[in-house]
């Protein structure tokens, strides 16, 4: 018989303050048995905060995530990072959801999960980070779980300031030409020709040319009246990422997507496989929904003038 403790579910709670108060809470059981789904179930007191925000989850290897009960939000799982996307956050002041882990049979001990939750205040992103959580799972795996590793934000460095000179002092420290103490030759006169009667012309070759620079700065620059285009946001959808090339023709026939609509690229040491080219994310999320085979293994990524940005960053550039 099973002990009552294990029924126990026990709740790790962070605050942390920036410009709004925000409360993560987030229930795991106390001990898990190997190779059953764990549900991880997670409130945020947020407040009046609203607009865009991001819960991520950092897992260590031995375990995978899948989808649970997440209103108006995205859940995408990769790279053993967990994302809870909010295009616009619910009007409550506290909002719940849930996730699904997965263990491998071949790890039991200790786990630790850690994690951030990110919004937008006043156009400025904000960043609370939660309390790593630890629980208990047991099996005869073999292999341990890593410990988890806070994200190291480096500071950057402050150059010191120099004062700054006057113009008498500058001038002062400019060395001064020596004084030349040679007579002055008198200038001769030269007589100028007479007068002609000619009409002298402007070359016709500098107005050519003045016309050929006009030319060019205005495709350069744009001319006054051309409208300012807005950056080239677009979004794809990942179906795929590897340390070594993937067969298109697999990806293909596990997402029914034609060969040549799927793209490769190398982006941080990783080959990355997306398909479609939207420009707003409304579409992209629309295509994610209506292919049943992404779902949970599949997630929507930004660009801009066609460089991989955060999500977050790409939507807020796209309205």
């Amino acid at each position: 018989m099973k002990k009552p403790l294990l029924l126990l579910l026990f709740v790790f709670v962070n605050y942390f303050s920036i410009a709004q108060n925000v409360k993560i809470s987030t229930a795991i059981p106390s001990d898990i048995e190997n190779n059953k789904p764990i549900k991880i179930e997670t409130s945020i007191s947020k407040g009046k905060i609203s607009g865009i925000a991001r819960m991520q989850f950092e897992l260590p290897k031995g375990l995978k995530a899948i989808e649970g009960n997440n209103k108006e939000a995205i859940f995408s799982f990769s790279k053993q990072i967990v994302q809870i996307l909010w295009i616009q956050l619910p009007l409550d002041s506290t909002i719940s959801f849930d996730f699904i882990l997965l263990p491998d049979s071949n790890y039991s001990g200790i786990a630790e999960i850690g994690g951030r939750f990110s919004y937008i205040d006043n156009n400025k992103k904000e960043e609370v980070a939660m309390t790593p959580v630890q629980f208990k799972i047991s099996g005869h795996g073999e292999k341990s779980f890593e410990k988890y590793k806070a994200p190291i934000v480096k500071a950057k460095p402050v150059k010191p300031t120099q004062p700054v000179k006057s113009k008498e002092a500058i001038a002062e420290s400019k060395p001064k030409p020596p004084l030349k103490t040679e007579a002055i030759k008198p200038t001769e006169t030269k007589k100028l020709p007479a007068p002609k009667n000619e009409i002298k012309q402007a070359p016709i070759e500098n107005k050519e040319k003045s016309k050929t620079v006009s030319k060019i700065q205005e495709n350069l620059s744009g001319s006054p009246n051309t409208p300012v285009k807005k950056e080239n946001i677009t979004f794809k959808i990942q179906l795929a990422a590897s340390a070594s090339i993937l067969d298109k023709t697999q990806l293909s026939n596990q997402f029914n997507y034609k060969v040549e609509t799927i793209n490769e690229e190398l982006n941080n040491n990783m080959y990355k496989y997306t398909t479609g080219d939207f420009s707003t994310f409304k579409e992209a999320k629309k295509a994610l929904t209506l292919n049943e085979t992404l779902k949970g293994k599949a997630f929507i990524v930004g660009y801009k003038e066609g460089k991989r940005i955060d999500l977050e960053e790409a939507i807020q550039l796209s309205k």
